[in-house]
């Protein structure tokens, strides 16, 4: 079988006007056999897997006809590529979460260039890599954070159901960083948590992923004001329903009732 060297459809294109066309496909058949390569790599200890990552993180955008859609691509890769990394490629992995993060905040007015299914897989593959980051080195300058806790904030209200986990996950990801974070974001998202959790708190994942987030605030000192204030008379709130609308003669629990 002979041999196909991607770096060279996605470097050396003879057509510019197809380099994204050709990258696309390269990094949709690397995503797609990631654990091939894993496996691959495992038997062949001398293969160039540093190698594989550093071409794509060099992709060029800019020479792109479709640039949302390349970068979109390129996000997918890197996580299909996470969990193969090793942990100790830390400049690597630094590479492809600060590469999300770039185009999770990058601004710009035309919404072709960075649509809302590239901000969800931008941040799925932050989310991914801040796993695999040594917590110490994950150091967010103010404006920076501001800014990727405005595009979270922004999925929250703009994703359908079925993504509404991957912000989620994030502001998860974020809170286990440090309590400063955490004090900075709770008041931010709180009411609009609060509110999926009131519609979706018998939805396993989604209840589940929520109350995860809620259990990591609630051992900030910074954070307990806002569950005192927020968080508990929404429960008894939800409680209090819950025994309105449900409490019948077989049921003892109706009791509990004043």
């Amino acid at each position: 079988m002979e041999e196909i060297n991607i770096y060279e459809f996605i470097y050396n294109s003879k057509n510019k006007l197809h380099y994204w066309k050709k990258s696309e496909v390269a990094l949709y058949l690397v995503g797609n056999f990631a654990e091939d390569i894993s496996m691959y790599r495992q038997r062949n200890r001398e293969y160039n897997l540093k190698g594989l990552i550093e071409q794509i993180l060099k992709i060029d955008f800019n020479q792109a006809m479709m640039k949302g859609y390349l970068k979109g691509r390129t996000l997918w890769c890197a996580s299909q590529l996470a969990e193969i990394v090793p942990k100790d490629f830390q400049e690597l992995n630094m590479g492809f979460f600060q590469l999300a993060i770039s185009i999770l905040i990058e601004e710009n007015a035309n919404p072709n260039l960075c649509p809302l299914s590239v901000k969800l897989v931008a941040t799925r593959c932050i989310n991914k890599y801040s796993r695999k980051l040594k917590k110490e080195i994950q150091v967010f300058e103010q404006q920076q954070f501001e800014k990727i806790l405005n595009q979270i904030t922004f999925l929250l209200d703009n994703t359908s159901f079925e993504s509404i986990y991957v912000p989620i996950e994030a502001l998860t990801q974020y809170s286990k960083l440090n309590e400063d974070l955490v004090a900075h974001m709770a008041p931010k998202v709180t009411p609009k948590l609060l509110k999926l959790f009131r519609n979706y708190h018998n939805e396993g994942q989604l209840g589940q992923e929520l109350l995860n987030l809620f259990k990591i605030w609630t051992h900030y000192d910074k954070c307990r004001n806002i569950f005192v204030n927020t968080f508990i008379p929404f429960i008894i709130e939800i409680i209090d329903n819950y025994y309105n609308s449900s409490a019948n003669v077989d049921n003892k629990d109706q009791m509990l009732i004043p």
